[in-house]
């Protein structure tokens, strides 16, 4: 101990894990923009963090190894530090960090945002970096604060990262169970990794077992993306009937519905789903479905034998600026 160091811990700032992050790097991440996107970012791109991540799913008790091996030795990864010190604070805290680690790792994906079937939106910024700050002050009392450092912003693999979400998602379950959101995330990583039929069936697992009503329109979803994705798009169409009943204005649903009937070449009751899917009110249809079926025009223009424009403006979309149709 020092005198300009009355706590012993002169240094730590520049302590250096496994993976390259000093502690005074990582605090630098904790206080800015990123929240846990950019922790999952350096996750799905670092090779000792995906290697902590591997061991822990084999834990049977999470949490025991979590805060016992923290005590013997530092943490050697960023996720480790990050992972140990939510656990200190309980395991609720430990399964919510988990599940928003996860959830990071889908959306920061160009070709998942666009497609995936979310529960929620992640997080504003603000809110997770003041949960962040949170763990860290309590990391401050007992190891010495440890800082994310400047994480590269590109996106990561794709594989990797839902190799990272997979991971967050079988310690969650080991956490607290095969609960409601981890069973709907991990229906998601399940249709990502080619494996819709096991989604399906997560899926209706949820829906007999009674799912709660803050979950059941993204299950409804994600029931008739993973049979689209199956190419079982005549119980799709028999799906949505009953998905539409109980909601009958969702603007996803009837996307999915619209997927259905033109991949069985339904043109009447395509124009149907379609013109439904327009009169819905506009400001409820997210961005990033309107820029989905702009995307997937020209393909429902090829199965139905018309034309991108027509597409569209049975959408109740315009065509581009110097789009050909």
């Amino acid at each position: 101990m020092s005198a300009k160091d009355p706590k012993g811990r002169k240094g730590e700032g520049k302590r250096a894990h496994s993976c390259g992050l000093t502690s005074d790097a990582l605090q630098r991440g904790f206080d800015g923009e990123g929240g846990a996107q950019d922790v999952a970012s350096h996750v799905a791109g670092c090779d000792p963090c995906g290697s902590a991540l591997e061991l822990l799913q084999t834990q049977r008790d999470a949490v025991q190894f979590l805060t016992a091996s923290a005590a013997v030795t530092a943490p050697h990864t960023a996720v480790e530090q990050i992972l140990a010190g939510s656990a200190r604070a309980g395991r609720e805290k430990l399964a919510d960090l988990l599940y928003e680690l996860a959830k990071a790792c889908l959306i920061v994906l160009p070709n998942l945002k666009r497609r995936i079937e979310r529960k929620v939106e992640p997080r504003e910024v603000p809110v997770v970096s003041s949960e962040l700050r949170s763990i860290n002050s309590r990391l401050e009392k007992v190891d010495g604060a440890i800082a994310l450092r400047d994480v590269p912003q590109q996106t990561p693999e794709e594989t990797r990262a839902l190799k990272v979400a997979r991971s967050c998602l079988t310690i969650l379950d080991n956490v607290e169970g095969a609960s409601e959101r981890q069973q709907l995330a991990w229906s998601q990583v399940l249709i990502f990794e080619g494996k819709p039929a096991e989604a399906e069936v997560a899926l209706r697992q949820l829906l007999s077992n009674g799912i709660s009503a803050g979950n059941q329109l993204h299950v409804l979803r994600n029931t008739m993306m993973s049979l689209n994705r199956q190419r079982r798009y005549a119980e799709s169409v028999e799906f949505a009937e009953t998905a539409l009943h109980q909601c009958p204005n969702d603007c996803v649903l009837l996307y999915n519905l619209s997927v259905a009937l033109a991949s069985l070449r339904d043109l009447d009751n395509f124009k149907r789903a379609s013109s439904r899917f327009a009169r819905l009110d506009q400001k409820n249809v997210p961005e990033w479905l309107r820029h989905l079926v702009s995307i997937e025009a020209e393909n429902f223009a090829d199965r139905l034998s018309m034309s991108k424009t027509e597409v569209l403006e049975y959408f109740g979309l315009e065509p581009a600026r110097g789009a050909v149709s």
